[in-house]
């Protein structure tokens, strides 16, 4: 089963997420209330997808979106970055930084779920291998 990285401090985010992704057991979800605690959960885990809020405590999206880049054994984990910055720099920068999605809260918990359907189907291998499996290099 496809785990999904979940990196916000809203408890209340990260509850919904859970609940939406978790239906049906489609996808198993972890989560991570800041920046340092979810880049160390992401290199422990190795998830197939991280969601990741540019505004959170310990050091901001940005960096770990960049640490996630440059770090051998995650830097090809998809990142859709949510977040409540709408200013076009914040864009230019996560999609720079190779954020697959960016996506302005609030955002319907449907609508994201099909995104990371989409980014994981085109990004699965054929084995149905998932997590470190996936990313071996």
């Amino acid at each position: 089963m496809p785990t999904v990285l979940v990196i916000d401090d809203d408890p209340s985010l990260r509850r919904l997420l859970k609940i939406q992704l978790t239906r049906g057991g489609k996808y198993e979800v972890a989560e991570a209330e800041d920046g340092p605690s979810g880049f160390n959960l992401a290199k422990k885990l190795v998830p197939d997808l991280i969601v990741l809020d540019l505004n959170l405590p310990g050091e901001n999206g940005f960096r770990i979106l960049k640490n996630i880049r440059e770090d051998r054994s995650i830097c090809l984990v998809p990142v859709i970055v949510l977040t409540g910055d709408d200013d076009a720099e914040s864009v230019r920068t996560a999609l720079s930084d190779y954020a697959e999605q960016y996506m302005i809260k609030p955002v319907d918990m449907k609508y994201i779920e099909k995104r990371i359907d989409e980014i994981l189907a085109v990004r699965a291998p054929a084995t149905g291998e998932t997590g470190a499996d996936k990313w071996k290099m």
